[in-house]
């Protein structure tokens, strides 16, 4: 069985953010309402942003394929599939709002999408905090382990 190499899954995923955001380039913004308060992000920024994220994260779990430091494979898995598929449920909840959009005033429906956004984006949180968790406890593991050893 090979093991699995997230830092592929996530140089992939970015390359797929980068072709998506420029092929598509608009000048369209994603705007989120938070009580009285307008958040707008441009969709440039947001991929040039979200790109360079994975990147990072793929690059963290290449250099730590090259150490000797093991990270639970469990967690990685769920790491790994859950960052990945909330860009994609993002992608396609995007692209749903963008064809449904009322062109009538009176029925607005951003604040569907305001809750959409938010939820992604705590989703995607908690996991990167969830990988935080396994990085750590991977090297407590590894030096509490080589210190018992000596």
């Amino acid at each position: 069985m090979r093991p699995i190499k997230p830092n592929i899954y996530f140089w992939i995923t970015s390359i797929i953010i980068f072709v998506i955001g420029f092929f598509d380039y608009n000048t369209d913004s994603i705007v989120i309402n938070i009580h009285d308060t307008y958040y707008v992000i441009s969709n440039l920024d947001f991929i040039i942003l979200s790109g360079s994220f994975y990147v990072i994260i793929g690059f963290i779990y290449w250099i730590l394929s090259k150490s000797s430091l093991n990270l639970n494979v469990f967690l990685t898995k769920i790491h790994t599939t859950t960052s990945i598929f909330c860009f994609l449920i993002f992608m396609i909840g995007i692209f749903y709002y963008s064809i449904t959009e009322n062109k009538f005033i009176m029925l607005d429906d951003s604040l569907s999408m305001d809750a959409f956004i938010v939820i992604i984006f705590i989703i995607f949180s908690f996991i990167q905090i969830l990988f935080i968790i396994n990085l750590c406890t991977s090297m407590l593991a590894h030096f509490y382990f080589n210190k018992k050893l000596k």
